[in-house]
């Protein structure tokens, strides 16, 4: 990028300046002496670099997206096999309590079971 950027420097050739802003310099036509002066303009060089970086700049950013797409669908699929675990977990515990109830707790258990699946049921009839 460096000698992309150095091609873009005009030389050119001026007098000497001796003094301040050329205010106590003498006037002397005959005697002038030119020196090579190279000039590099900001706009100039803030446009090529744009030219040069913007594509690795794009593909940088879509590598970084690409990365934290698979990251999130990476962790989301781990926070439902866990979800997935604790529920088994919860209604493996459920059902060891269910064989030692008697059967009139049983039959109480099964209303209770149909009522919260009615109203699951209910709440998305709602959501819609």
């Amino acid at each position: 990028m460096k000698s992309e950027l150095l091609t873009l420097k005009r030389i050119t050739y001026e007098d000497v300046k001796n003094d301040f802003f050329g205010l106590l310099r003498k006037q002397s036509e005959g005697n002038s002496e030119l020196v090579q002066v190279a000039v590099c303009y900001l706009e100039q060089w803030r446009d090529k670099a744009e030219e040069l970086l913007m594509p690795l700049v794009d593909n940088f950013i879509f590598e970084c997206k690409s990365a934290l797409e698979h990251y999130s669908v990476n962790l989301a699929e781990a926070y439902h096999r866990h979800l997935e675990d604790l529920i088994k977990g919860k209604t493996m515990e459920k059902d060891k309590v269910s064989t030692q109830l008697s059967d009139d707790e049983r039959n109480l258990q099964e209303d209770c079971n149909w009522l919260t699946a009615f109203k699951d049921q209910l709440d998305t009839i709602e959501r819609g």
